[in-house]
């Protein structure tokens, strides 16, 4: 009598292209004669067998073994599986695994984007920096997302779910949907940013600043930061920390102000003169300051901020209830299309780039013959890395990636000789490595 704990396996959210952890099922005898089993095939749809197993494998009376499965979705959306044990059991024929696969598609360039909380569902939206107008992009999946920020270099935008102990770091397509990616163990934490080399910065209310490895999840404590915050972003340009007060009582109730990184020293910007808290701010490309003051339960307003005096203006209404996050980014990726042609090519490629000589965007194909850690990078005529385009797993198939001639920082080249390199390593651990020149001609 073969028996199997849990009898239906959920793996989780898995990225398309990407392989989960291993997930452990404990299967048992609970009969009172051997059993026999005699097959666990390696595959079954997208779930593997992880663990290394020996057939006929035999169970005695009440003996168990733990058997360890992944996911590695190929197609968005729930998958379940039937994944069949063969023995002698007669009655037993197998498990069943579930898992979900979601695309993590990367923000469009230039826009504000805005997380919500329980009353607005935790949505995610855009917001029209000209009206103020708030349009609902997806749901996060989540109860609310406290603030968001978006990576500089692949334009994925990060998230912030807070609970009363912990907090959890999501990763949040531009489609809206969220995933968790870490759990850290700080409390309060209030706002979350990438400053403009790509390193994740938190903030508590009460000013504990730390830096967030997004690959381990690991937190380095930084510095306490004077007074009380409600949220932070980096200036695109100097690179400075700008907070908004959490302070419920004037005179720093509506206050805009600096943080030293190096000594937690504050200065006071100044007071948007609203008389409420800002409940986050965001620069865009040219340094103008925004943010958005509510709430939670009132239809919240977005505001442009003077960065020299702090002095507010209201732009118009959201249109929507507890807005918390607010995040923009002009990325040096401006579209990402993949599996162009639909069909798995044989080999590793990278194509010249076209337009060629370009001005001011250009678009980067290059093809991989199995999943793989994909790198791609664009140097200069010194051999300085300029901007990283792509820099993390990628499915089979031909992709295309169009860069819009930024840096890393988001700061326009001037016209040159640039190289793009591709570094790929296939899951079978196949490297590829190519350079390709191209001419920015303005």
């Amino acid at each position: 009598y073969l028996f199997s704990n849990p009898a239906i396996k959920d793996i989780g959210d898995v990225e398309v292209g990407t392989t989960s952890g291993n997930a452990t099922v404990l299967i048992a005898n609970y009969g009172d004669q051997d059993l026999e089993i005699t097959d666990i095939p390696a595959t079954v749809g997208d779930f593997n067998l992880e663990s290394t197993l020996s057939f006929p494998l035999t169970l005695s009376s009440f003996d168990s073994l733990e058997i360890e499965f992944s996911f590695s979705p190929t197609v968005p959306g729930d998958t379940t599986v039937e994944y069949t044990i063969s023995s002698n059991d007669p009655v037993f024929t197998g498990l069943t695994l579930t898992g979900n696969g979601y695309n993590m598609f990367p923000v469009l360039d230039k826009t504000i984007y805005a997380s919500t909380g329980s009353q607005n569902n935790g949505d995610i939206l855009t917001i029209d920096k000209t009206t103020g107008t708030g349009t609902t992009v997806g749901a996060s999946l989540f109860s609310g997302i406290k603030d968001i920020t978006i990576h500089p270099a692949t334009g994925i935008m990060y998230g912030l779910v807070t609970r009363s102990g912990d907090a959890d770091i999501v990763r949040v397509s531009a489609a809206g949907d969220a995933y968790l990616l870490h759990t850290i163990s700080i409390p309060a934490l209030a706002g979350i940013a990438f400053n403009t080399a790509g390193t994740l910065y938190g903030i508590t209310s009460g000013g504990e600043i730390y830096t967030i490895d997004i690959t381990i999840g690991t937190t380095t404590f930084v510095v306490t930061g004077e007074g009380s915050y409600s949220s932070i972003t980096f200036n695109p340009v100097t690179n400075e920390l700008w907070a908004s007060s959490r302070s419920f009582i004037p005179p720093n109730k509506d206050a805009i102000f600096t943080v030293d990184l190096a000594t937690g020293d504050t200065t006071i910007i100044g007071h948007t003169g609203l008389g409420e808290i800002t409940n986050d701010i965001v620069f865009d490309e040219n340094q103008n300051l925004y943010g958005v003051i509510g709430a939670a339960s009132a239809i919240n307003d977005f505001i442009s901020i003077d960065a020299s005096n702090g002095v507010g203006t209201v732009v118009g209404s959201v249109g929507m209830k507890n807005i918390q996050g607010l995040a923009f980014e002009e990325t040096g990726v401006t579209s990402v299309e993949d599996d162009v042609n639909g069909t798995i090519p044989t080999d590793f490629s990278l194509k010249q780039n076209y337009p060629n000589p370009f001005n001011p965007t250009t678009t980067i194909q290059f093809s991989l013959p199995i999943n793989s850690n994909v790198e791609l990078v664009v140097f200069n005529m010194l051999g300085e890395a300029v901007a990283t385009l792509l820099n993390e797993q990628r499915s089979a198939g031909t992709h295309s990636i169009t860069w819009n001639s930024s840096n890393t920082n988001g700061v326009k080249l001037s016209s040159g000789i640039y190289f793009y390199k591709l570094n790929a390593t296939g899951m079978n651990g196949k490297e590829f490595n190519s350079i390709r020149k191209m001419v920015l001609l303005k």
